[in-house]
């Protein structure tokens, strides 16, 4: 019987082992782990959709939000105040400077091309700071703080901006205070208000058995990344299949609209002389679209049709070019860690 109990140890051991070095490695390694979901989703989805996959979205988003919302210091918003130019800077581009490289990218459009497609885009373009940034930002060692309160602020100003820059682009007003507002409720306010719960419940915790709590939350980003690839291309992956022209007059638009906030953030954080950790911050608050807002708005103003724009530049568009971003931030990561670490300890003279 010992023998026994030893040996069935050993295995849930072993396979306990592997299935951390797993999730470590989805950690590690988002493009790997974002092209692994989003390929098995898209291969599924040829024969099959499974719709009441959509409720597990929030929980994915939670799984990729919470651990940033744990890192996150309230102590540190005074450092914004003191140095506020990166979250000035950031508030112009998506409120000002974003939605002017949208209106001149749909002006330049055909007049061929159908006017959902053009309302799509805009709507793409105009409503910043997806949920994911804060993932992003831990995941590439950023600034959390920084970031969560350029979101926050995004948010709230979009409650104006958003319909006022509708109305001159467009024509028509879209409904976007109590969407945006809910949605700050539930990625934002809920997880930091949770996280400061669970900060106080880790505190009365032995050390040992608190760290090995806040390792797991660590790990918890590359699992929800994995599944929000599955599902967004496994819903969506068809919507190619079945009109790739469209996915041609969508794709061409937003990357190029994406492609010209990256060089307009990089030439702003170069101006600004940004630390590392708030040009990532920066970088991902700048660069991302609030594509869960944007589908929202669009149901709700607009036809079938723009909503299917919209929701075809998630997993396509942004979802590329922002894991490529990640990459590459977390590259800039590691070396800067390496770098740290091969530093001499400097030695005081007794």
């Amino acid at each position: 019987v010992c023998l026994a109990r030893r040996k069935y140890s050993c295995v849930v051991g072993n396979g306990m082992n592997r299935v951390y070095w797993l999730v470590v490695q989805m950690n590690s390694r988002p493009v790997v782990c974002m092209l692994s979901g989003g390929g098995l989703g898209l291969v599924l989805g040829t024969v099959v959709q499974w719709p009441w996959l959509d409720w597990l979205v929030p929980v994915c988003l939670f799984m990729m939000l919470f651990p940033a919302m744990m890192q996150m210091d309230p102590a540190a918003l005074k450092r914004i105040t003191d140095k506020p130019l990166p979250f000035l800077a950031a508030l112009l581009t998506n409120m000002v400077l974003a939605p002017l490289i949208i209106w001149g990218l749909t002006s330049l459009a055909p007049s061929h091309v159908d006017t959902a497609v053009l309302q799509g885009l805009t709507l793409f373009g105009l409503i910043p700071c997806g949920s994911m940034i804060p993932a992003f930002t831990i995941m590439s060692r950023g600034n959390v703080t920084l970031v969560t309160a350029i979101m926050a602020a995004s948010m709230l100003l979009g409650v104006v901006a958003v319909p006022m820059w509708s109305g001159l682009i467009l024509g028509s007003d879209v409904g976007a205070p109590m969407i945006l507002l809910k949605q700050m409720l539930v990625v934002i306010v809920v997880p930091f208000v949770l996280a400061q719960v669970l900060k106080r419940y880790l505190a009365k915790l032995r050390k040992e058995r608190a760290e090995a709590i806040r390792t797991g939350i660590s790990l918890m980003p590359g699992i929800g990344l994995f599944w929000i690839g599955f599902i967004m291309f496994l819903r969506n992956g068809n919507m190619v299949i079945q009109a790739p022209e469209l996915l041609l007059w969508v794709g061409a638009p937003a990357i190029t609209h994406l492609m010209l906030l990256l060089g307009l953030a990089l030439g702003m954080s170069w101006l600004l002389r940004l630390s590392r950790e708030d040009n990532v911050a920066y970088m991902f608050a700048c660069t991302t679209r609030n594509i869960a807002a944007s589908m929202a708005l669009a149901a709700a103003t607009f036809g079938e049709l723009t909503t299917l724009i919209v929701v075809m530049t998630g997993p396509f568009v942004q979802m590329p070019f922002v894991i490529t971003q990640l990459n590459v931030q977390k590259r800039r990561a590691d070396k800067a860690k390496e770098a740290l670490d091969a530093e001499p300890e400097i030695q005081t003279a007794p």
